[in-house]
Order: structure tokens, then sequence, then C-alpha cells
């Protein structure tokens, strides 16, 4: 069972010339406000629970808002997750991957790039 969360619409486009500071700050802002917010993937795996969620083997949260607690109701709720995609969420910290690694005994796989 996999399960992804990813929005395929993209950005608007800068204006400001692309190698200036002011470009990049304004694309990460960009970037960021088109994320899913981690309230509403929180609410998903608080609903799932650990009956739902324990089919759930591969679970794609790249670039999204997901933070620590998301990951502890993911670890929670989903004890036999093999493989997970968290690149681009910055607000992932050392807290969270320890609570998915005490919890799913099968996790094979973190995808954990460009975090913070």
């Amino acid at each position: 069972f996999l399960l992804s969360f990813q929005q395929t619409h993209s950005a608007p486009r800068s204006t400001l010339s692309s190698s200036s500071a002011a470009s990049d700050v304004y694309k990460r802002q960009m970037h960021r406000s088109s994320l899913i917010p981690a309230e509403l993937i929180l609410s998903f795996f608080q609903t799932l629970g650990p009956t739902n969620g324990a089919a759930l083997r591969i679970l794609n949260l790249d670039n999204t808002q997901a933070n620590d607690a998301v990951l502890e109701c993911v670890a929670q709720s989903c004890p036999q997750l093999c493989e997970v995609d968290l690149s681009g969420c910055d607000a992932i910290t050392d807290g969270g991957l320890v609570a998915l690694a005490s919890h799913c005994s099968e996790l094979q796989s973190v995808l954990a790039s460009y975090l913070s």
C-alpha cells in the first residue's frame, strides 16, 4: 500500500531576475506557501489509526509541511512502514526521525534530503 501527499500545481513565476537574492527568497516563499500543511497530514493519520494504518508500507511526504508531530503520528499509526520520503520537509528534526525508527520495525529506507 502506497500513499503520496503531493500537489501537482506549480507556483507562479517570479518577475525578478533569477540571479538576485530577492528572487531566491520569493521562490522559497512561493514554494513554501504551496505545500500541503502539517495539520492536514496529521489529521489524516490521526483518523487512519493503527488498525487501518498497518497496511501502509510506502509513504511519500516529499515537499510537504510535515513536521515531528506528523512523524510521531505516522510512526504510531503505521508500524509496518518500510519506506518513507521526507525530502524537502524542512520542519523535521532528529526527534521526528527517531520516532519513526523507534516505532517502525520494518523501516528499510528513509529519503531525507534537503532537511534543515
